[in-house]
C-alpha cells in the first residue's frame, strides 16, 4: 500500500471483513455496501493517519467520505451488475 505497513494491515483486514459481511448478506442490492461502509471508515482512518497525524480529528470525516464514495461508485456501477450478471450465467448453464 501507498500507505505503509498500515495501509497493508488494516486496508486488507477492512477488505476480507467487507467479503465476510457481503457474503452473509442475502438482500442482493445491499451487498455492496459492505465494503463502501467497512473501508470508508477503516481506510479513511488509515489516511487520516497516516497523511494528517495532527489534524485526524478533523480530517477523518473528508477521506471517509472520499473512500466511500469511490467504493459506492466501483461497487455499485461495476459490481452489482457483474454479480447478477454472474448469477444469470450460472442459473443458465444449470438449466
Amino acid at each position: 500500500g501507498g500507505n505503509g505497513i498500515l495501509d497493508v494491515v488494516f486496508g486488507s483486514l477492512a477488505t476480507l471483513a467487507a467479503a465476510i459481511a457481503a457474503r452473509k448478506c442475502r438482500v442482493k442490492w445491499l451487498t455492496p455496501l459492505f465494503p463502501v461502509i467497512i473501508n470508508g471508515i477503516v481506510v479513511g482512518a488509515v489516511l487520516a493517519y497516516t497523511l494528517v497525524p495532527d489534524a485526524m480529528a478533523e480530517m477523518f470525516p473528508i477521506f471517509a467520505v472520499e473512500v466511500a464514495v469511490g467504493e459506492l461508485g466501483v461497487c455499485y456501477l461495476i459490481g452489482l451488475p457483474l454479480l447478477l450478471a454472474m448469477e444469470r450465467l450460472t442459473k443458465h448453464k444449470e438449466a
